[in-house]
């Protein structure tokens, strides 16, 4: 959308008649009365109060400005060396930071005097310099003697450590006395209080004596397989099969329809390892028997069997492109989406050890270009040699008449001068 102001003003250079009212509904208003800029204003522009400025991001990447604290913008430094902080009136000359964080070594006599000072202090007390900590506990005075040891002596025990680690066999041992107390105290087992019966507890039952079933916890687990007699109840037989198939037996495996359905005990399953002559087995699988004709490679590999497609070459001829295209003439205007090279570009060694003037950006090729007498003459002159005019048109006449277009390389020109009689020395820089 172009700008209203800008459009304006191109009107009012362009009108003509720039007293005369123009003629008709006038559609050119001013920026600031179009209808754009009076339904989309432009906003105010955004200034920093000169008191907020210390606060603004502009300080903090400006380049060369020490960041401060906002609070410390603006304000004037005191004049070099002077301290910071506020002044002790009550400090002496010599109470340096120097000399108070590296005081002078005190005499014995200072040491006492500055002990006899401290010694009332709590922390003296406790804790005094070189002794144990004092915890305040009253110790009896003949608690202090040198030999007293804590502790109550015994005379009764003749033991020794050795005694102690490894105590003697007990003449006790075996005492049925301390075999009941531990028994009472340790041991789960039936308590014996010594009763006098008239039969023997280990072999009396207690309770009424009836005729009773022997084996009776067994036919219970084992159902009517314990029984001798089978019952003459009659059922029908898809009952008794249908439980023999539903229902878990007691030490058998669980009928599942996968019988021998009538089969022989000793009768096997899957197929039988006895093969003919004719069929395979493990090692043909993994081995084969092929044929010596048929393990032969293939006739068409690595060529191609068809006419007119094989690659036979009579000559030491190579297939396919060099990656130099020396074979195609160099194009005059070489396009910047052509990757050929061809074989005017430097090789490893061009780029591992570059020619002396390559860091002016002059390589090889811009001495073998043809060029005119003056460009020639001005390369040579400022090279230094000193020769006149007329000396450089016979060294550039001999060089032209030695390319058959007459055409003169700054590389032939120096071939030239060598061939000639003249030396042409250098001048002093």
């Amino acid at each position: 959308m172009p700008d209203a102001k800008e459009q304006f003003k191109r009107y009012e250079r362009t009108d003509p008649v720039p007293e005369a009212r123009a003629a008709g509904l006038n559609t050119v208003q001013p920026g600031d009365k179009s209808v754009f800029a009076s339904l989309q204003p432009e906003p105010a522009e955004q200034k920093t109060k000169p008191e907020h400025y210390k606060f603004s991001d502009a300080l903090k990447f400006e380049p060369g400005r020490i960041q401060v604290h906002p609070g410390q913008f603006g304000a004037k430094l005191g004049p070099e060396g002077a301290p910071y902080g506020r002044k002790n009136e009550c400090r002496s000359e010599a109470s340096m930071v120097h000399e108070m964080l590296n005081p002078d070594p005190q005499s014995r006599f200072q040491d006492a005097m500055e002990k006899d000072k401290c010694k009332l202090f709590h922390s003296s007390i406790r804790e005094p310099m070189g002794k144990s900590y004092n915890h305040g506990l009253y110790v009896p005075q003949y608690a202090k003697e040198p030999d007293y040891r804590f502790g109550c002596f015994s005379d009764t025990n003749s033991w020794g450590t050795k005694e102690l680690v490894c105590p003697p066999p007990n003449p006790e041992e075996g005492n049925p006395e301390h075999k009941r107390m531990y028994t009472l105290s340790h041991v789960a087992e039936q308590r014996k209080r010594n009763y006098q019966w008239d039969y023997d507890p280990t072999t009396f039952v207690f309770g009424k004596k009836g005729d009773r079933s022997v084996g009776g916890v067994e036919n219970a687990l084992k159902g009517d397989a314990a029984k001798e007699v089978r019952s003459a109840t009659v059922i029908q037989k898809t009952v008794t099969d249908f439980k023999a198939f539903n229902q878990d037996h007691l030490g058998k495996v669980k009928h599942t329809g996968a019988g021998l359905h009538g089969m022989p005990a000793e009768h096997s399953f899957g197929v039988t390892t006895v093969k003919a002559a004719s069929e395979w087995g493990t090692k043909e699988c993994i081995e084969g028997n092929r044929t010596l004709d048929e393990q032969m490679p293939d006739p068409d590999l690595g060529r191609s069997l068809q006419p007119g497609w094989r690659n036979l070459a009579t000559s030491n001829r190579a297939f396919g492109v060099p990656n130099v295209r020396t074979d195609r003439a160099l194009p005059r205007i070489r396009s910047v989406a052509d990757h050929q090279n061809y074989g005017d570009e430097p090789d490893a060694k061009d780029l591992l050890y570059p020619s002396k003037h390559a860091w002016k950006g002059v390589v090889e090729d811009d001495f073998f270009q043809p060029r005119t007498f003056d460009d020639i003459f001005s390369v040579v002159a400022c090279a230094g040699f000193d020769f006149t005019r007329e000396q450089a048109e016979d060294v550039y006449r001999v060089a032209a008449n030695g390319h058959p277009e007459g055409l003169v390389s700054i590389e032939s020109f120096r071939y030239a001068m060598l061939d000639t009689d003249h030396a042409f020395p250098i001048r002093d820089s």
